[in-house]
């Protein structure tokens, strides 16, 4: 026997609300889905904006955000959705080269100085290490495969090294694009005919940049990948020049008789940290990003060079020799508290944070 609708108006209005009910349940359950696949968007972003590996947890954001105590140093905190995402950051470590097992290899360390770790262990000559944005990769420059130096890429640890560029002549100083798609490096057959190129992260659609009979060198990515950084001595002496990403809109940043050189962009891209010998010896100087501004930060008898920022922007590690050998040194970013991080016989250089 199949059941009557009712008609009667209260039992009418019950269903209503419930289906209203109903509807309103599914909406915020649809609501609260899409905030969060919003939260893992943003996370994710930050992930990409901020090169770094992350694990977040949602909380409800607290009364005052102003008086919120993080649970630990490596914690960052952002809102979407009304809540507060907690986005664990490991401390990126500082890569560095030292001859100290005898040839020139690969190492890394805590941004303290602790916990110094050998990554490449062979008889051939290793540089210029780089960190991938996402810090799974170290870019880097050897000869293992021959009396040339090619760009090779290996994992973090130093495992898996492969070879990108296999071509005659030298292929030296690799930089990551911000987005990790690309790689910049300095090519030629010997100096003083180096170039600028860019390739793909596997090695494929190697791209000339810059094209002159001078010496161009040791590239470097501006923060939104827009620009690279590079050092020249097309006009007779090494200066710091600026690009396109695409080698177009070549600018002179610096201009004077001294040679200036390791140019390295802060994260926040409104600087770029150099070394210039224009006092005497080479020491560390910053500079707006236009060219303007530039600062002294060392001052000493000493060589004080490769200049890298720290990834919060607040922080330079560089390389001098200002206690007998090179050294790897760190120091505020306006040049204050220079503390020694390495401290051996051998040379530790082309420290990279």
């Amino acid at each position: 026997m199949s059941k009557k609708k009712s008609n009667h108006p209260k039992q009418r209005s019950s269903i209503f609300s419930a289906r209203r009910g109903n509807r309103k349940a599914i909406f915020a359950i649809a609501l609260v889905l899409i905030l969060s696949l919003c939260s893992m968007a943003l996370v994710r972003w930050e992930a990409v904006r901020g090169a770094f590996r992350i694990n977040a947890i949602m909380a409800p954001a607290p009364a005052d955000p102003a008086s919120f105590t993080p649970v630990s140093p490596s914690t960052e905190y952002i809102y979407a959705g009304g809540r507060l995402i907690a986005i664990e950051v490991p401390a990126r470590r500082i890569l560095f080269t030292s001859n100290r097992a005898g040839q020139m290899e690969i190492y890394v360390m805590n941004s303290d100085g602790s916990n110094q770790t050998r990554l490449t262990n062979n008889a051939a000559y290793e540089g210029s290490p780089a960190w991938s944005p996402d810090g799974r990769k170290i870019a880097f420059e050897s000869d293992r495969d021959g009396l040339n130096q090619d760009i090779f890429v290996m994992n973090s640890d130093g495992s898996n090294p492969t070879n990108l560029t296999h071509i005659a002549g030298s292929d030296v100083q690799p930089a990551w694009s911000p987005n990790g798609t690309k790689i910049a490096f300095s090519s030629g057959p010997s100096l003083p005919n180096f170039q600028i190129y860019a390739m793909n992260v596997d090695g494929t659609n190697s791209t000339r940049l810059t094209n002159n009979a001078a010496n161009d060198r040791l590239p470097n990515w501006s923060p939104d990948g827009t620009k690279i950084v590079f050092m020249s001595d097309r006009d007779g002496n090494a200066e710091i020049y600026v690009m396109n990403a695409d080698g177009s809109n070549q600018m002179r940043l610096t201009n004077n008789a001294a040679s200036d050189s390791s140019p390295a962009w802060s994260p926040d891209g409104t600087k770029i940290a150099f070394a210039s010998d224009r006092d005497g010896n080479a020491e560390i100087y910053v500079m707006n990003a236009d060219g303007t501004g530039q600062t002294r930060l060392t001052n000493n008898t000493a060589y004080d060079s490769s200049p890298k920022w720290s990834p919060d922007g607040t922080e330079i590690v560089f390389t001098s020799n200002r206690d007998g050998n090179f050294e790897i040194y760190l120091m505020n970013s306006d040049g204050s508290n220079q503390t020694r991080l390495t401290n051996n016989a051998a040379n530790d250089s082309s420290p990279a944070w």
